[in-house]
């Protein structure tokens, strides 16, 4: 059975706000940075479908705010992609993974910074994907 090597970057950022139209000092929100950096293992179990594996790390930075209160929070992480992948034709293909691994999060605010825990993080849900080749 062969197996391929891949690089896979993955990124996301989110945003939201909250105003309460009844109190003028109900403002918050919060907004996120994410970056994964993997080697993806592709092996094939026959011509359509893929075992896919591999070791990732990355980290992310949030902010949440309240008012005039403002809370961040810097986490590495690292683990172990699995999944599957099916080959509908040679343009696309459908994958489903799930990333188990380990993070830590170090929080900080405008007065102190602290060390507020190391997690293992395995999700029973997966991220599936319908992908197109170039």
């Amino acid at each position: 059975m062969e197996e391929n090597r891949y690089r896979r970057y993955d990124a996301s950022v989110g945003l939201s706000y909250y105003k309460a139209n009844n109190s003028p000092n109900a403002d918050s929100g919060s907004t996120f940075l994410t970056v994964t950096l993997s080697t993806e293992n592709r092996k094939y179990i026959n011509d359509k479908f893929k075992f896919v594996h591999g070791f990732f790390y990355g980290g992310g930075l949030s902010f949440n705010f309240q008012n005039n209160n403002t809370q961040g929070r810097l986490s590495p992480l690292a683990g172990y992609q699995l999944g599957v992948q099916y080959d509908i034709n040679n343009q696309f293909y459908i994958g489903a993974t799930t990333f188990p691994g380990v993070r830590a999060d170090l929080t900080f605010n405008n007065n102190e910074t602290w060390f507020s825990g190391v997690s293992a993080t395995f999700s029973p849900t997966a991220e599936v994907s319908v992908l197109y080749r170039f």
